[in-house]
């Protein structure tokens, strides 16, 4: 699952809390093995390797999110916001 990652997934951080967070690959630095995730308006949050990123989603701590359905719900919620403003 981590090889098949591209930059532009949205993955889910569960925290020591149990608080999840959504983040974003924004990078894979493929020289020295490194993948970096940002926040929705591009803060740096977490850096991984391949290994500790393979660890956390076999452990539950990082799930990949399903990018075409956040997009719809993104979508949706424009199309509410904007069909609100009319009205």
């Amino acid at each position: 699952m981590v090889d098949s990652m591209a930059v532009g997934a949205w993955v889910e951080f569960v925290e020591d809390t149990d608080e999840k967070s959504r983040c974003k690959l924004a990078a894979i630095i493929r020289a020295s093995g490194k993948y970096i995730f940002v926040t929705r308006v591009g803060i740096k949050v977490a850096k991984h390797t391949r290994s500790s990123l393979v660890d956390a989603v076999k452990n539950g701590v990082i799930s990949m999110l399903d990018n075409a359905l956040l997009f719809d719900r993104a979508l949706e919620s424009v199309i509410g916001h904007l069909r609100e403003m009319r009205d």
